[in-house]
């Protein structure tokens, strides 16, 4: 008897749909694809519309935009240190304030980075903030650049200026010594006060320079009063208040032009455009939200009306049941009927790809038998020459040999016979003969052990004398595999084998042997006509088993090509060119054996096929149902 939930699926398609489904047996597939179109339609705009109302509602994020605000924040108080750091570069702290300086302008460099790109970029979010934006970094990029032209200028203006200010007391020294003048005493000590507080200020106020020009002017009103000596030394300490006060100007006038940048204005300007932006949003989310609670009443009032329906329907369904069950018996026949066609005709299938692909290794095998056994018929009919030629030496020295007993014979008979023979032993050349024969003999004894090997390798292959599960050394398998294969290896491929010593492991060694010479061949057909063609062979144990790779350097495949290798009737080739079945069979035989078998691939650079089978297979092998025979060749994907 079908559960409640049955019932409720069935009571929702009918709400959904306006009708049971029991209804349906009487429309046609088309219709019945249209109406689940239809109904699946529905239910995807529905769903898409609530995602898209209830994200509209999250567009707003608070913790990102006080994290952005305090960005902001973070730029104006290094813009303000910045300041103050290059304020700091006209004193005496000339090294300190610049290593400082340097520091924040690479700090304020990684916040404007911040403010173009990451988490909490700026950039892109509206029109508005990018102009914004634009002009606050058009401002601090002329900051920068005066900041480094302030560098230079600096050292060059501080250099100078500290060396006049140091001048400045050795001639106040010289002049006090060349006159005990109190009042011209007290000039130069206020001078010398004077100009050592107008060197140290950052900016000098109207006082000070005041100052320094009023004493500066006395020492000149009255060094007319003193000799030629003190004159040229008064002279000198004027020039090096004057090169000090020039120098300061200079240095003054540039770190106005630096204060004045209003790149504070521009920072403000970023924010007020970013507060538009973000109460635009917050509106927006809030139009969002009032949109989302109409649109969940309209769905919860449609789900109340669908609720109706469904208690009507509940009593509809408990009628039908009986009606449910009968169909659900005939469409299980017919299912397993189908089920039943779907396997005979998979075995009609696997069948025929068996044939075609015994085709494909009797025909390799049968070439390779051919060539041996072509050069042993012909080396059978030379030798039949050269034996002829051996009874022609017989039958003189025998002739030869029957006149020297015969007491008849003259002796020109017995010359003569003895001349024919050498004669004829001569133009034989029964030494060399012998050496050749011998040559050919060991040529075809070579032809036939060729051929008693390929039908070893063959009867390896098969294993038709033995029971299904063997032990069985995989090194064997993969001697056997490669010398049945020889026909497809014949284009210059080379193989490189890699075995190491292995212990031998429970299986079926035909199915075993189908799977190397499946891999094998399917390698060989990837490298196809490639110059310098490899396949490498590696098998090694591991892990209570052994493990086999395969590894070509074909044209490998793509990632989309790898994940269908394994499908049943998959296959890269033009029709005709291969059923598709061969790796699926494979596939089937190593999870049959409890083993894996995984492939990787590049695609211009080739592909590594892995496998894993354990020593020993469990007690049971219910799971080991027969997929291949022994005979069954390589399929390729």
């Amino acid at each position: 008897m079908p559960g409640r939930a049955h019932y409720l699926a069935l009571l929702l398609i009918k709400g959904a749909c306006g009708r049971t489904p029991y209804s349906w047996g009487r429309e046609t597939g088309g219709e019945m694809r249209l109406r689940m179109l239809f109904i699946g339609a529905i239910a995807g705009t529905a769903i898409a519309i609530l995602l898209f109302l209830v994200r509209g509602t999250q567009t707003v994020d608070i913790d990102l935009h006080m994290e952005r605000l305090g960005l902001l924040q973070q730029i104006g108080n290094l813009d303000d240190r910045l300041d103050r750091a290059v304020v700091l570069e006209t004193t005496s702290a000339l090294v300190a304030s610049r290593k400082t300086r340097t520091e924040l302008t690479a700090e304020v460099g990684d916040k404007l980075d911040a403010l173009e790109e990451g988490r909490l970029a700026f950039r892109g979010l509206s029109p508005g903030v990018d102009a914004a934006l634009d002009q606050f970094q058009e401002k601090i990029g002329d900051k920068f650049g005066l900041a480094w032209d302030f560098e230079s200028q600096t050292s060059r203006g501080m250099e100078r200026m500290i060396r006049s200010v140091d001048s400045v007391p050795f001639y106040i020294g010289k002049l006090e010594k060349l006159s005990d003048d109190q009042a011209l005493h007290q000039i130069l000590r206020s001078l010398q006060y004077a100009i050592t507080t107008y060197a140290i200020s950052p900016r000098p106020s109207d006082i000070v320079t005041g100052a320094v020009e009023q004493r500066s002017k006395e020492l000149e009103e009255i060094e007319g009063n003193f000799g030629t000596e003190f004159q040229d030394a008064s002279k000198r300490l004027r020039g090096a208040v004057n090169d000090v006060i020039v120098d300061k100007t200079d240095l003054v006038n540039l770190l106005n032009d630096f204060l004045t940048i209003p790149t504070v204005t521009s920072l403000q300007g970023v924010e007020e455009a970013y507060n538009d932006y973000h109460e635009s949003r917050v509106a927006v989310a809030n139009q969002y939200r009032i949109w989302l609670a109409a649109y969940t009443a309209i769905l919860l009032l449609m789900l109340a009306l669908l609720g109706l329906r469904l208690a009507k329907s509940f009593r509809d369904l408990d009628r039908a049941n009986e009606t449910l069950e009968e169909q659900v018996k005939e469409r299980t026949a017919d299912l397993s009927q189908a089920l039943k066609n779907l396997k005979e005709s998979q075995a009609q299938l696997i069948q025929s790809e068996k044939m075609a692909s015994l085709g494909q290794m009797v025909a390799g095998v049968a070439h390779e038998i051919n060539t041996p056994l072509g050069y042993a018929r012909s080396n059978s009919s030379i030798i039949r020459g050269a034996i002829r030629d051996i009874r022609g030496v017989c039958e003189a020295q025998k002739q030869a040999i029957e006149l020297l007993g015969s007491p008849d014979a003259t002796d020109q008979q017995i010359a003569e016979a003895l001349e024919n023979a050498a004669r004829v032993e001569d133009q034989i050349q029964s030494l060399e003969l012998a050496d050749e024969l011998d040559n050919l003999l060991n040529h075809s004894e070579f032809g036939l052990t060729h051929i008693g090997e390929l039908v070893q390798s063959l009867k390896d292959f098969s294993r038709v004398d033995r029971t299904r599960t063997d032990l069985f050394d995989l090194n064997q398998g993969v001697e056997s595999t490669l010398k049945l294969a020889t026909n497809h290896l014949k284009k210059g491929i080379e193989v490189v084998k890699k075995l190491d010593r292995l212990p031998e492991i429970e299986c079926s060694p035909s199915q075993i042997n189908q799977v190397l010479l499946n891999l094998v061949t399917n390698a060989a057909q990837a490298i196809g006509d490639k110059p310098d063609g490899r396949i490498t062979i590696h098998t090694n144990a591991l892990n209570n088993g052994v493990g086999i790779r395969v590894i070509d350097n074909g044209s490998g495949m793509t990632p989309e090509v790898l994940e269908q290798i394994f499908d049943p009737f998959f296959t890269t080739k033009d029709v005709g060119g291969g059923t598709g079945l061969g790796l699926s069979i494979s596939y089937k035989i190593i999870q049959d054996h409890h083993g894996r078998i995984t492939a990787k691939s590049t695609p211009g650079v080739g592909s590594e096929f892995i496998i894993w089978l354990p020593s020993k297979q469990p007690e049971s092998e219910d799971g080991m149902e027969p997929i291949a025979t022994e005979a069954l060749a390589a399929a390729t994907a």
